[in-house]
């Protein structure tokens, strides 16, 4: 897993905007390493989110992709009771984002099977927010995928860009990378050797391009090495598409409709 501390980074968005709720998880979790930044023209940037949570232990980055007007999909590790607020950042520089482009998390749903540390990899969790979207912000098309290998990938992310040295957390980057062998029913490992996700990129995108334009067919979930230079596995999305659709459906808190 690869989540990222921060080290003041966002302290004062975070001060000026305040979230509440709880999620993170230190030095565990995918940035996109010898990838590069997102521009405000590429539909990317209207689709993917940082993720900023607080907690005892201080701030950590995850990333997450919008799913309707009031959820987010993330990796379940990031929302699992470590961090007490979060914050969702719509812009494609965390420390760059105005108020207008934050949202404060509200309610966190992991997936049933999700435990840290476990053997059942069903890392996925949503957060729902109040507030609705910001203007020119979609939710992403989710879609069944069957890995093959070679196969390439898009992904996107809000971490470092070295595994090293751990330099350029909050830039949402872009690469493409290919999918390797072996892959299991619910989870896809790609390669890292020139490019990939690190520290700071769970929960984010996996796409592949498919008829009707790019589908988000997996979450970012963990790397296979602390330097981010071997692989990182993907939590696939297809076998969850009953879970998400009904957890994205929950009403907010207080919302009697």
């Amino acid at each position: 897993m690869r989540g990222f501390i921060l080290t003041g980074l966002i302290m004062s968005l975070l001060t000026a905007c305040a979230p509440s709720s709880h999620s993170g998880h230190p030095n565990d979790s995918p940035s996109i390493v010898h990838g590069r930044a997102v521009t405000a023209d590429n539909s990317l940037s209207h689709s993917v989110v940082a993720l900023v949570m607080r907690s005892p232990q201080g701030e950590s980055l995850c990333t997450g992709s919008i799913i309707n007007d009031s959820t987010i999909l993330t990796a379940g590790h990031c929302l699992d009771g470590q961090a007490d607020q979060v914050l969702i950042v719509f812009a494609t520089s965390v420390d760059r984002a105005t108020e207008d482009l934050t949202r404060r998390g509200v309610r966190f749903v992991l997936h049933p099977s999700w435990k840290r540390g476990s053997g059942n990899r069903a890392d996925l969790g949503v957060i729902k927010f109040s507030g609705g979207l910001p203007a020119g912000f979609v939710p992403v098309q989710l879609g069944h995928f069957s890995p093959t290998p070679n196969s390439l990938v898009t992904l996107a992310g809000y971490g470092v860009r070295s595994g090293v040295s751990h330099a350029g957390a909050g830039i949402l980057r872009q690469t493409k990378t290919q999918i390797l062998t072996p892959t299991t029913k619910t989870e896809l490992i790609t390669d890292d050797r020139k490019q990939g996700s690190c520290f700071g990129d769970s929960g984010g995108p996996a796409f592949v391009e498919g008829p009707g334009g790019r589908i988000q067919i997996g979450v970012t979930s963990r790397g296979l090495n602390s330097t981010c230079t071997k692989a990182s596995i993907h939590t696939l999305v297809g076998p969850f598409l009953p879970w998400i659709n009904r957890v994205k459906q929950m009403n907010l808190p207080n919302d009697k409709g």
